[in-house]
């Protein structure tokens, strides 16, 4: 897989201009986060998933084993966060229990998004400036070579595995985790 290098050098936006990923809450806006991590659960196959020296999920149809690319993981967290900055539109009438698993699932995505980047630290330097109306420096916009995501989405495409297949994903005590192809929340212990 070649995915490393974008090939041209891509602007990198400071953060203070428009971006299809973020802003307001928008059935527009869930739809590129539903398409941009579409491909986010995949299958190993046993070759591929006994390199990893760890034991893991085997799908019901015994066809591989279930893993995620932790770019795709970083990006979940990514959108999940955004939402958090919404809970009216995302957590309305939100229950405190399901608050308290909402305020962890934070947490864990802050704690694995401080990893993730640390782990694969990006040393592109950003220059500061002055503007005339703010009292702090800001970066400018910055060109960046970038991995190639399309063809990161297009390897992954080809190993998805949709777990909501009916008997695909079976919990070990708790059974089924999408009956029929729906989701069921099973209450934690």
């Amino acid at each position: 897989m070649d995915y490393r290098l974008s090939g041209p050098i891509s602007t990198y936006p400071n953060g203070y201009h428009e971006d299809p990923f973020f802003g307001d809450p928008s059935p527009g806006l869930d739809q590129r986060w539903i398409d941009r991590l579409r491909h986010a659960t995949i299958r190993l196959s046993p070759e591929e998933f006994s390199h990893y020296n760890q034991s893991g999920i085997l799908l019901g149809d015994k066809s591989g084993y279930l893993a995620t690319p932790t770019a795709y993981h970083d990006l979940h967290c990514i959108r999940f966060l955004h939402k958090t900055v919404y809970p009216d539109y995302y957590f309305p009438n939100e229950s405190e229990k399901k608050q308290l698993g909402r305020d962890t699932h934070a947490r864990h995505c802050l704690h694995n998004l401080y990893h993730s980047l640390t782990c694969n630290a990006d040393m592109t330097i950003r220059v500061m400036r002055w503007h005339p109306n703010v009292l702090l420096p800001s970066p400018v916009d910055h060109e960046h070579e970038c991995m190639d995501w399309d063809s990161i989405d297009e390897w992954a495409k080809e190993r998805y595995v949709n777990t909501a297949t009916p008997g695909l994903l079976v919990h070990p005590t708790r059974g089924e985790v999408f009956p029929g192809g729906k989701y069921l929340e099973h209450d934690e212990e």
